[in-house]
Parts: structure tokens; C-alpha cells; sequence
């Protein structure tokens, strides 16, 4: 068995981690269908930040788009590092939360497309959020590598110019 494996949350807290994919899933479903589509603009940069599939994208952003809505699962995640009310954008998948503060903000809305073209190279939700857990949990919450890679993608220059 690869010992890496022993790290992921799925392995190591099946209850835990499948609570997670659950509301996960659900809020990425209700963003879908109710957030609005990319702009002109802001699909060419999620072309430039790696983004396959642009079309699929839907942005919710409303006072309650980061609003977990389960307190015992709230806590869970502020236990990772997580907290909603200094988070400015959540993504899961083709579904991006902004907190309304943060939605003009270019910087922000870059780290989010570029954790989109991050999930679609890994291809399932499912797969991204557990190791995405997995590097929170060995790296620190904003120490992993995907989050480095959105923070270094979100602040190149020549991202902020569409």
C-alpha cells in the first residue's frame, strides 16, 4: 500500500471525509444553479489560468454564498484552517462561492478559476478534495502545494491584464 494513501482523509476518516464530499457536492449543485456565468473577460482568464472548459463555470456571489449551513461541519473545517468569514471564494469544481466583498476583486477571482483548471485536471470532486484535504492536513491550510500554485497563478502580472 502506498504509504501516502495513509495521509488522505477519505482513508483515514471515511464519516468525516464523506460528510464533506456531501455538502460539497450539494453546494456545488445549488451554485450551478443559481450562479451567473463568466464574463467575456474573465473567460479569457480562466482560459489563460488552464481552464478547460470555461462554459461550465457559474459564480454565486450573495451573503450567504460562503455560509456552510451546518455548524458541527463549520467547525470541522475551521479545525483546517478554514474560516468563512476571512474566505473570500470557495471552489468546487465549476462552481465558484464569492463572499459579495471580494467579487470585483481580479486577484481572488483568478486563485478561483486557477482551482478550477485544478480540478478539472484531477477530474472528480470526490478525487480534489481529498487530496487537497490531504495537503491541508501535512502542509497547513495556504501551505499546500495547490494552494501555492493558485496564490503564484492569481499574482502573475500578466493575469490581471485580460
Amino acid at each position: 500500500m502506498n504509504p501516502l494513501n495513509q495521509l488522505t482523509p477519505s482513508v483515514r476518516y471515511p464519516l468525516v471525509f464523506q460528510k464533506i464530499l456531501k455538502w460539497a457536492t450539494s453546494r456545488s449543485q445549488s451554485i450551478a444553479q443559481r450562479g451567473a456565468w463568466l464574463t467575456p473577460e474573465a473567460t479569457k482568464l480562466a482560459l489563460k489560468l488552464g481552464v478547460k472548459e470555461p462554459d461550465k463555470i457559474r459564480i454565486y456571489s450573495a451573503h450567504d454564498a460562503m455560509d456552510i449551513g451546518d455548524e458541527a461541519l463549520s467547525r470541522l473545517l475551521k479545525k483546517f484552517g478554514f474560516s468563512t468569514s476571512r474566505t473570500c471564494g470557495i471552489t468546487l469544481f465549476h462552481s465558484i462561492a464569492m463572499n459579495p466583498y471580494c467579487n470585483s476583486n481580479l486577484v481572488v477571482l483568478a486563485h478561483e478559476l486557477r482551482h478550477v483548471a485544478q480540478f478539472e485536471a484531477c477530474g472528480s470532486l470526490e478525487f480534489y478534495l481529498n487530496y487537497y484535504l490531504m495537503e491541508v492536513g501535512y502542509f497547513g491550510y495556504g501551505k499546500g502545494p495547490l494552494e501555492v500554485d493558485a496564490q503564484l497563478a492569481s499574482t502573475n502580472n500578466n493575469n490581471n491584464n485580460f
